[in-house]
């Protein structure tokens, strides 16, 4: 290579690489920018709080108040009592806020808090933290979309946006976490029991093997050709030993075992005169069933879940009920999706017309 050529080539590598340096500095000062301005954008959001290690968080509402403490699994619990079931979605999210409260605006106060609907506020959420920090938020009147607030004893006018307000206003029952029916289906139910008074109706679920209609489509000579019919496992209900399976009740009942669910908690540890008056202590239907389930090493065990139904809540359109695995709490139920069971535990099993009718001329066949 000439020297010419080579000089040239000098060039354009120091020209390549003061670009590259210019690009890498372009790129630095950008990101330099954006963070600065970033920080500039965070530093000008308001913001009500920023706490560290919160363990306490109280919902106040009016007059009433709802202390919820954190545990050393960092769980919160009903500081009254620990047994409570506690679904603590809106604990949680209310104890993160304080981590960093931010607010849409801020101001000074230029007016009464009666304007702002702090004087006398009914919501309120008190954090505590761990060094045993107290500190008060008071939520008062709507605005637009957002709703004031301000820390106790500031001189500062906040807007935050519902979340606070909405989860402050919730009673204590709003926030259960409600015991879950087993989820069941034919495959795995034993027996199911409905018991009614004096009355009970015991259904057993047990395997069939059924043919299988082979494809109309199919060729008929490989249909000829083969030795034994195609089968397969299905699991079919018995009353007294007589296949029930295609009754419409059965159908029914099978649907609705499977997809059981209390909606809302009525009472948590109930005392023996609230059983009374919920009609739990002369239960209008006991769904009792059993079913295969396995333990914790896989083996194959029997369950049996205890469903009690007590009295009508006119109002609610539901029963009162309680399930074996959560004693202490009484629940509601849909009663669309018990009608089923409440009417076999009442009436037994009412064959379809259909079904009646051959019932009746085989009868009449057999007289003569």
């Amino acid at each position: 290579m000439s020297k010419k050529k080579q000089r040239q080539l000098t060039i354009m590598v120091v020209i390549v690489a003061a670009m590259a340096a210019i690009l890498v500095v372009a790129i630095q000062l950008n990101n330099w920018n954006t963070s600065r301005q970033e920080a500039a954008e965070d530093a000008a959001i308001p913001r009500v709080l920023t706490l560290d290690n919160v363990i306490g968080v109280t919902f106040v509402n009016g007059d009433s108040s709802l202390e919820f403490l954190l545990n050393d699994d960092d769980e919160w619990y009903w500081a009254d009592d620990e047994d409570f079931l506690l679904d603590d979605t809106a604990v949680s999210t209310v104890a993160e806020l304080a981590e960093d409260f931010q607010a849409d605006a801020s101001f000074e106060i230029v007016d009464d808090l009666s304007a702002y609907g702090l004087e006398d506020a009914e919501l309120a959420v008190i954090y505590t933290t761990e060094d045993g920090d107290a500190y008060t938020v008071l939520v008062g009147g709507a605005t637009g979309d957002y709703y004031y607030a301000m820390l106790e004893d500031s001189d500062t006018i906040y807007t935050i946006d519902e979340t606070l307000s909405t989860y402050l206003a919730y009673a204590l029952y709003d926030m259960a976490d409600l015991a879950d029916y087993p989820t069941l289906s034919s495959d795995i139910i034993q027996d199911v029991t409905l018991t009614s008074g004096d009355s009970e109706l015991t259904l057993t679920v047990s395997e069939v093997e059924v043919e299988v209609e082979s494809d109309e489509d199919e060729d008929a000579d490989s249909s000829a050709s083969s030795s034994e019919p195609e089968t397969e496992i299905e699991y079919h209900w018995f009353l007294d030993g007589e296949d029930v399976t295609d009754q419409s009740q059965i159908t029914s009942l099978n649907t609705e075992v499977g997809s059981i669910s209390m909606y809302s908690l009525a009472a948590f540890k109930p005392t023996d005169e609230a059983l009374e008056v919920y009609g739990l202590t002369e239960p209008t239907l006991t769904l009792t069933v059993r079913y295969t389930d396995e333990d914790d090493d896989g083996d194959e065990i029997t369950v049996t879940s205890v469903l009690t139904v007590g009295g009508y809540n006119e109002e609610e359109d539901a029963y009162y009920c309680t399930l074996d695995t959560n004693p202490n709490e009484v629940y509601l139920i849909s009663s669309s999706s018990i009608e089923t069971s409440l009417e076999l535990a009442a009436n037994g099993l009412t064959y379809d017309s259909e079904d009646a009718e051959e019932t009746d001329a085989d009868t009449s066949t057999d007289s003569e």
